[in-house]
């Protein structure tokens, strides 16, 4: 069963551009952390680049 994604996304990123993190955005919402993890990736990959030619790498 789908939910109603598009009203959710639009939560979720309000509360996370408060600086809230995912768990404690499920908390407020009611929403498992998953959910909530997924729909942050969907928000983020949504976003365009906030400084053009920057790369973020992992030295590990």
């Amino acid at each position: 069963m789908r939910q109603g994604g598009g009203g959710e996304l639009e939560r979720v990123r309000a509360l996370r551009q408060r600086g809230l993190s995912p768990k404690e955005i499920a908390r407020a919402l009611g929403l498992p952390p998953s959910r909530v993890t997924r729909l942050s990736g969907r928000w983020q990959r949504r976003r365009p680049p906030t400084r053009p030619g920057v790369r973020w790498w992992s030295a590990g």
